[in-house]
């Protein structure tokens, strides 16, 4: 069966995340240090499902959804 559009952006999504997720994490680090979580949470709206998770697993369709 054929991929809707809905899950084609989905899994492009999932992609990304796993493509930048770490490379975010490390940059956010590098430059925050023991901040990072709280400096990275301030870019995006408040969301439970996210948590204390760290950046590099936070799910992408939250963030741009």
């Amino acid at each position: 069966m054929a991929l809707t559009n809905q899950q084609r952006v989905g899994k492009a999504l999932d992609l990304l995340r796993e493509g930048l997720g770490d490379f975010i994490q490390r940059e956010f680090e590098s430059k925050y240090r023991d901040r990072a979580l709280a400096e990275a949470q301030q870019f995006l709206a408040t969301d439970r499902l996210r948590g204390n998770k760290a950046i590099a697993q936070w799910e992408s369709r939250r963030c741009c959804g």
